[in-house]
């Protein structure tokens, strides 16, 4: 299987079928963030196999992306923890910007039609991991 470079980490190279390129355009592209069709595609997928008793932890979310994409993909009952400060992105934070992404994040989760799957943690990763007491994680996505 041919392979390419996907953020410096070597990942298979497959096909997006055409039933998600229809979801991906209508409701995740519009949303401001890094993450490829491929990537959304791959997101999509695994979070559909999270069962009911388990819990989706997303560490950064920037304006949603990715926050939409696991939500379209997850089972009903099963909920995403999605935290992020909504302080900007790393390049942002580090030149000294002041950006705040979370009525933008709001929005989009509202737009796309995921926001009641949504728990929306406004906090470093590090504080909300001292304080989660949800069930036991069957998808833990880092991108922050």
């Amino acid at each position: 299987m041919p392979r390419r470079t996907v953020n410096s980490l070597l990942v298979p190279k497959f096909e997006v079928p055409s039933s998600f390129e229809e979801l991906f355009n209508l409701r995740i592209a519009s949303v401001k963030g890094w993450l490829t069709r491929e990537e959304s595609f791959l997101l999509y997928s695994l979070s559909h196999y999270v069962g009911d008793a388990l819990r989706i932890v997303e560490i950064g979310s920037y304006e949603g992306k990715s926050t939409v994409t696991l939500g379209l993909g997850s089972r009903k009952g099963v909920f995403i923890e999605s935290v992020d400060p909504h302080t900007g992105d790393i390049s942002e934070v580090q030149k000294g910007l002041s950006i705040d992404t979370h009525d933008n994040f709001l929005r989009n989760i509202e737009s796309a039609g995921v926001s009641r799957k949504i728990i929306v943690k406004r906090m470093t990763s590090i504080d909300a991991a001292k304080m989660y007491s949800g069930p036991q994680i069957g998808m833990l996505f880092i991108d922050g």
